[in-house]
């Protein structure tokens, strides 16, 4: 039987209402009588663990009209990952959080896989558009507020005698000679923002409306393999269609995070001491003193040291030591623009924080409603996707930005760079969709080991106002191989996918060479210099620009073209 999320209610969005909404905890007590909601407890720690558009409402509904929200999870290699066909991935946002498979829990991101540590409260999709005169945005879900709007159809016409062909969500593996799969665990699925109905889609309160959708229709594919080079991230391909009569112009796209990194089932504290960056490169894992781009967004526990941990000598509770991140391998045109935001939601407007630029005559500071770090309502949602603004890491968020354009820091600096409930949004555009027009989209959510290595460390070495010591620490070694893997996989480097000749980029690492000179002409004297490589290997870096999302079992060698003289 099909493991249906459940759905939510009818809300009237009062003010008072949205107050309240600020003031949720992550386990908000709920209670449902009639259409009447009513919290029963608040907090200033976040959003609500879960929230009322998970409460089932199926009454008055027929099964046809009720979106077949499903959930599914990736389990064959290291990172334990769960994907819903609603525009979101961990199990954060769902209620019946079950492996329909095994009946199991469904793990938000447990890594390793099985094992006991969380690193992910739950992601989502956001896109952004003008259209006509109006600025939309579409999330799966905006992890404040309790807004979800994307939803697959109302089908419920899967095979009940067959568990890998869920309706909307469909299984394939290549393990298993399933026509089409690209991986050992493909999950395929299919969803949209067009549903308008209250019941499933809060009105936009920040902004004063209902839902006004794009009109796009999102095919989600994603893919894990238990190769040793590839099992420890997940692939994420879309197809974003734009459905609608009208073009969409200026569209931009993005993936929110929050991590709540902890023990499973740990204290609502264990979510309040996270720490996000940003990592450009690293050096390159073919040696030879290359280094390589991975422009990956990352989130992990501040010291590694769980709640009960903290009670412990060290090393006892230096449990949670690994890093997840996201990465971008695949969008529409190669010259977008990027943007990496990270924030604090609290209904505390103190605490309520994230790195923001002063403003200037020609790129005014806009408003958040007396918040920085929370966008609420489309418009604040499409301006941080759209502002190309790129935040400093927040372990130096105590350190004064201000030469550099952002505002100064504020009280609560330094209690924000040690670590808080934190979460990111990496974004990028701008590109137009017209109609019925398809854009691809991949990127990998990535996990590495071995993050945090010394119990003491953070305690010895973070100052806030002197942070370059622990983040010099930080050790990006598995994490950052694990993420030039996933580029790999997504576009295998030295293989030509369509025959044009073009195997990627390469280069040349020279083990030893020499010298010869040649007398070119003697009058004048002419001498050509020339170098020999005499071992020297050619390393392919990147591939041709076409998606394989293809692994091999043993290691692919066409990778690695060796050109030994």
């Amino acid at each position: 039987m099909d493991v249906v999320a459940s759905f939510g209610l009818v809300k009237i969005r009062t003010f008072c209402e949205r107050i309240m909404e600020r003031m949720k905890m992550k386990r908000a007590i709920l209670t449902v009588a009639f259409l009447m909601l009513t919290f029963l407890a608040g907090s200033a720690f976040g959003r609500a663990y879960r929230d009322i558009s998970e409460l089932p409402l199926l009454a008055g509904k027929t099964s046809a009209q009720v979106p077949n929200a499903l959930i599914a999870v990736h389990n064959i290699g290291k990172i334990g990952i769960s994907v819903t066909n609603q525009g979101h991935f961990g199990s954060g946002f769902v209620v019946s959080a079950v492996d329909p498979l095994t009946g199991l829990a469904a793990p938000s991101c447990v890594y390793p896989y099985p094992g006991r540590w969380n690193y992910l409260f739950a992601g989502a999709f956001w896109i952004g558009a003008v259209v006509g005169r109006d600025t939309l945005v579409s999330v799966g879900a905006d992890g404040w507020a309790f807004t979800r709007e994307m939803w697959p159809d109302a089908s419920m016409s899967s095979d009940p005698t067959n568990p890998y062909d869920k309706s909307y969500i469909k299984y394939r593996s290549i393990s298993r000679g399933d026509s089409g799969a690209v991986s050992e665990q493909d999950i395929i699925s299919a969803y949209t923002d067009t549903v308008t109905n209250p019941s499933y889609v809060a009105i936009d309160g920040f902004d004063g409306r209902p839902h006004t959708p794009l009109n796009i229709e999102i095919t989600q594919r994603s893919f894990a393999w238990s190769y040793s080079y590839a099992e420890d991230f997940v692939l994420f391909d879309y197809s974003i269609k734009n459905m609608g009569w009208k073009k969409l112009n200026q569209v931009y796209m993005g993936f929110y995070v929050d991590g709540d990194v902890g023990p499973l089932g740990g204290d609502i504290t264990d979510a309040t001491d996270d720490i996000c960056g940003f990592k450009r490169d690293i050096p390159s894992p073919t040696g030879c003193g290359f280094v390589d781009t991975i422009n990956i967004a990352w989130i992990s526990d501040n010291d590694g040291i769980t709640t009960a941990g903290q009670q412990l000598t060290c090393p006892s509770g230096f449990d949670v030591t690994s890093v997840t991140g996201t990465r971008v391998v695949r969008t529409p045109s190669d010259s977008l623009k990027y943007s990496f935001n990270w924030w604090i939601s609290n209904g505390d407007p103190s605490l309520d924080f994230g790195p923001r630029k002063a403003g200037t005559p020609e790129d005014p500071f806009r408003d958040f409603g007396g918040f920085l770090g929370t966008p609420e309502g489309d418009r604040n949602k499409y301006y941080v996707m759209r502002h190309e603004e790129f935040d400093y890491d927040q372990l130096f968020c105590a350190q004064d930005h201000t030469a550099d354009g952002w505002l100064p820091p504020g009280p609560q600096a330094n209690d924000f760079a040690n670590g808080y409930d934190t979460r990111y949004l990496l974004s990028f555009g701008p590109f137009d969709v017209s109609p019925g027009e398809v854009l691809p989209i991949s990127f990998a959510y990535v996990a590495g080991a071995s993050f945090l290595t010394e119990c003491d460390a953070f305690r010895r070495l973070f100052n806030p106002q002197f942070p370059d010591a622990y983040n010099n620490y930080l050790n990006f070694e598995e994490f950052g191989k694990n993420a030039t893997w996933a580029s790999w996989i997504y576009d295998n480097p030295g293989y030509d996918t369509d025959g044009d000749g073009d195997k990627g980029k390469f280069r040349i690492c020279v083990y030893d060479s020499s010298v010869s000179f040649d007398t070119v002409t003697v009058d004048p004297l002419v001498v050509e210099t020339t170098v020999v490589y005499l071992n020297a290997d050619t390393l392919y870096y990147r591939g041709d620009g076409v998606p394989d999302f293809r692994g091999a079992s043993p290691l692919p060698r066409r990778f690695f073209a060796s050109c030994r003289g």
